[in-house]
């Protein structure tokens, strides 16, 4: 199987650079508010920026159209980096060692309200 990487990587480098731009976006939503938060969403925004630049520039000239096999290729390839680059801004704001136990402790939020409600449903139950 052979892809004609030019135009893959033309395709994924501008939906790297809209990404890195609506990352950007975020982050001047950031300081503008003033939110703490700001520099890690900036860094994440240049970095999917320069990379999606890079891709793009990559072969610039491009005039093979893409095949049925591309097309996939290219949605594959798009999902993957994108939340691969999204996995990046959650890791660069240092969310990703306090997340599982943010999940775990809404987990368990979850299993006491159900026991809770099963002990209100019983007892309704027994005076009925």
């Amino acid at each position: 199987m052979q892809f004609n990487l030019q135009p893959i990587s033309n395709v994924l480098g501008v939906l790297m650079i809209i990404f890195g731009l609506s990352i950007l976006s975020c982050g001047g939503i950031a300081l503008y508010y003033e939110g703490g938060d700001s520099d890690p969403i900036i860094k994440a925004g240049l970095v999917t920026f320069f990379f999606g630049t890079a891709a793009w520039g990559y072969k610039f000239k491009s005039e093979a159209n893409v095949n049925k096999k591309e097309g996939y290729l290219i949605v594959s390839l798009a999902w993957i980096l994108m939340s691969l680059l999204a996995h990046f801004l959650i890791i660069l704001q240092g969310f990703a060692q306090i997340l599982p136990m943010h999940f775990l402790n809404q987990f368990q939020d979850l299993l006491l309200q159900e026991r809770q409600f099963l002990e209100i449903l019983n007892l309704y139950q027994r005076e009925y």
